[in-house]
């Protein structure tokens, strides 16, 4: 059926860029109310809540958060500026197809993620970051590898993050260099983090575009129509999208600290919520922008707005935002590209950070006790005796809320700051806990410095958003089936804990190079950013990664029995604070007697049913 196409006059908007001053004063606006907002957040959190800044409300919120705050600050941090950018990149490429698999894509992650949520609470629910459970079931080399796998996805985020805005930036601004807007987000995002910590973060003419949007052309699509689902590009980007992000989210610690950030039962529904909640974030904007995109490019008959190249660098929506709404739309435009860089910018440096201190500073740089035998999972921290045991020679320590040598050491210190502990159980870790918060607040400023040293070196590569959004499943998508099926199965063992994910990485990057080699007689960057290129490598890491894990501990490690089993499990469960043990978290929710005291904990059969109960299971 064919259709005979009527095109209205229409007057083209000549872009103009705006002054560098309007640059300054957005981002100023931007920092100041994200240090306001920020600063209101600790002083609710001292005043009303009565919570110190301290190293574990600075990564968790202090554990208190609602479920509609949660998921408001899910779906904040998983709104990066390829949200906007990308998904009206491939709305543009692909038609509504584009825009429908970037959304589908990237909120399954999230919505499965509350599976993993309750497994963590059940098997390791005081644990600060997924790499101190990989630590407690593992040897040293494999808790290294997986640390450098957690740091490799937090610094392709942060890439995507600063090149995507890098580029909406210096599109829409008069005379800013990259290197200066690379500075503005970084100072943007410190300190919004520097404040707030995590708590933070978290606080007409319809008819007329559909004649045009119809008649417009994609001869790669079912009917050469935009408007198909049927897409054959569209669907292999679906795919890399989906195993990409995988690897973005259970390799990124920032989704995995968010999970501490409220009661048990609260968690895993937030992540349901805020999966249903972000899916139409990306899917109406990227289809909006890329229709708006395609109709205004229908008019020029010999040129187009966009390159392919700046189209790849995600400036389809800056161009119609200016071009619909002139500099206004092209202002607010980027208001939201820098709330989007920096929400989520300022979650990389905090899980950055949480990695640095507990998965590596506290582990092998300056542990609290380097005599104490780290594989006992039944020996406490403090007093270095068994817990749980029959005898004199047991456990007596309790958590902090309950010791009363604490609460006066306390009142002193308000009174005289230079005070010295007095408490004999807990007054050494509270200090070394004291000198842990001093090292994060440096940590944070040298992760902020690098991430500003490695976003110009991205840049000067030339590599732009598209690329970068298809290679990063190549990277970490070995290791997300190793994470997962770690809190599920005891039976995996240190070798093929290793190797499947060294194995899975090596598969991706030769199936990608291999496969630009000879599809496209070359290689280089924009070869190897060709779809084809990425799904093999994409596929094959991901793939290769999880099959190796299952093949490996076949054949290297034996079936465990009841006792083993539950063996492993309680390695994990021993991960936990000595100054607040996660029974007494859990306390008010299974009626746990005496849930203060270190050696007093509910079993796992104990965990597991009750949470199972409330989740409906």
């Amino acid at each position: 059926m064919s259709e005979t196409c009527i095109f209205r006059n229409v007057t083209l908007f000549k872009y103009n860029k705006q002054p560098t001053l309007t640059a300054n004063l957005t981002f100023l606006f931007y920092t100041l109310f994200t240090i306001v907002v920020s600063y209101f957040f600790v002083v609710i959190q001292k005043k009303k809540f009565k919570s110190k800044a301290t190293l574990a409300t600075t990564f968790n919120a202090g554990g208190s958060m609602s479920i509609s705050l949660l998921a408001s600050t899910i779906v904040s941090q998983w709104t990066w500026a390829a949200s906007l950018l990308q998904s009206s990149t491939v709305g543009t490429q692909f038609g509504l197809s584009g825009s429908y698999w970037y959304a589908a894509g990237a909120c399954i992650q999230i919505l499965l993620f509350s599976i993993l949520c309750m497994e963590v609470r059940i098997k390791a629910p005081g644990s600060r970051t997924f790499l101190q459970i990989i630590q407690a079931r593992f040897d040293k080399k494999t808790h290294i590898l997986y640390c450098i796998f957690a740091l490799l996805t937090n610094t392709v985020v942060s890439a995507m993050l600063l090149v995507g805005g890098i580029a909406s930036i210096t599109k829409s601004f008069k005379d800013i260099s990259p290197e200066y807007a690379i500075l503005l987000f970084i100072i943007s995002m410190s300190l919004y983090v520097f404040i707030g910590g995590l708590g933070g973060m978290g606080f007409g003419s319809f008819k007329n575009i559909y004649e045009r949007y119809s008649c417009i052309l994609n001869p790669k699509n079912m009917n050469n129509s935009y408007k198909t689902f049927f897409s054959l590009d569209g669907f292999m980007f679906g795919i890399i999208n989906l195993i990409g992000n995988f690897g973005t989210v259970y390799v990124d610690q920032a989704y995995w600290q968010l999970n501490g950030t409220t009661s048990p039962k609260k968690s895993s529904i937030a992540f349901i919520v805020a999966g249903f909640i972000w899916f139409f974030i990306p899917f109406s904007f990227g289809t909006t922008m890329s229709v708006g995109y395609l109709y205004l490019d229908s008019f020029s008959e010999n040129t187009t707005f966009l390159s392919t190249s700046e189209i790849n660098s995600g400036l389809v929506p800056t161009t119609v935002a200016a071009a619909s709404f002139g500099n206004i739309g092209n202002y607010f435009f980027n208001l939201m590209v820098i709330f989007a860089v920096t929400t989520t910018g300022g979650g990389e440096i905090l899980a950055v950070t949480s990695i640095v201190i507990n998965d590596i500073y506290s582990v092998y740089i300056k542990p609290f006790k380097t005599s104490l035998v780290q594989k006992d999972s039944l020996m406490c921290i403090l007093c270095e005796k068994l817990r749980g045991q029959v005898g004199e020679d047991k456990c007596m320590c309790c958590s902090v809320t309950y010791c009363r040598n604490c609460d006066y050491d306390n009142k002193q210190i308000k009174i005289h700051p230079n005070f010295i502990r007095t408490c004999q159980m807990h007054g050494s870790y509270l200090n070394y806990e004291h000198h842990l918060n001093s090292v994060k607040s440096l940590v944070m400023i040298l992760v902020t410095v690098l991430m500003l040293i490695i976003a110009i070196f991205l840049y000067s590569l030339n590599l732009n958003l598209n690329w970068l959004y298809l290679f990063m499943g190549i990277l970490v998508g070995p290791a997300v089936i190793p994470i997962t099926l770690s809190l599920f199965w005891a039976r995996i063992n240190n070798f093929s804990m290793f190797y499947s994910s060294i194995f899975g990485l090596i598969a991706g990057l030769i199936s990608w190079i291999v496969t630009t080699v000879l599809y496209y007689k070359g290689f280089d960057i924009q070869k190897s950013g060709e779809l084809i290129s990425m799904l093999a490598g994409n596929v094959a890491s991901l793939g290769i990664g999880g099959i190796m894990l299952v093949l490996l501990t076949i054949f290297t490690a034996k079936p465990l029995n009841v006792d083993q089993v539950r063996e492993v499990w309680e390695k994990t469960r021993d991960i936990d604070s000595p100054l607040l043990p996660w029974s007494e978290i859990y306390s008010k929710e299974m009626n746990i007697e005496k849930a203060h005291e270190l050696k007093q904990r509910p079993t796992l059969l104990e965990v597991e049913n009750e949470l199972k109960t409330q989740y409906g299971r």
